[in-house]
């Protein structure tokens, strides 16, 4: 007697595999689009950090009415307020293939009497 697997066993055990892969996909990918989307903010909160502690070191700059302030990231970077860049950029975590070419938008709020700062994917 010859031992192995019946062609109905080996179809049975595909098509099991076949299902597992159908409710497993999903969450697999659903867990990646979650962990970019983190990672994409923590590098906003990153660079509102850095523009944050480049507005102490530049009082003098920023405008005191309703007029808005840009700072470029590439200007973060040149002037030191994040470090750890590749070629001179932020990759994009959600997109590796493009750079964050944004800037942080810095206005002075007379409500809240304080700065406020606002990341702008388009500057």
């Amino acid at each position: 007697m010859k031992k192995g697997f019946t062609l109905v066993e080996l179809l049975g055990v595909i098509i099991l595999l076949g299902v597992i892969m159908l409710i497993a996909f999903p969450i697999i990918d659903k867990t990646i689009d979650d962990s970019k989307k983190e990672a994409y903010d923590m590098q906003i909160k990153m660079i509102l950090e850095a523009a944050h502690n480049w507005a102490i070191d530049n009082a003098g700059q920023l405008p005191n009415d309703d007029s808005e302030f840009k700072l470029t990231i590439t200007e973060l970077i040149e002037k030191g307020y994040i470090k750890d860049v590749e070629n001179g950029t932020i990759q994009n975590p959600l997109d590796k293939t493009q750079p964050m070419n944004g800037c942080v938008v810095i206005k002075y709020s007379n409500e809240y009497n304080q700065y406020i700062y606002n990341y702008n994917e388009k500057c």
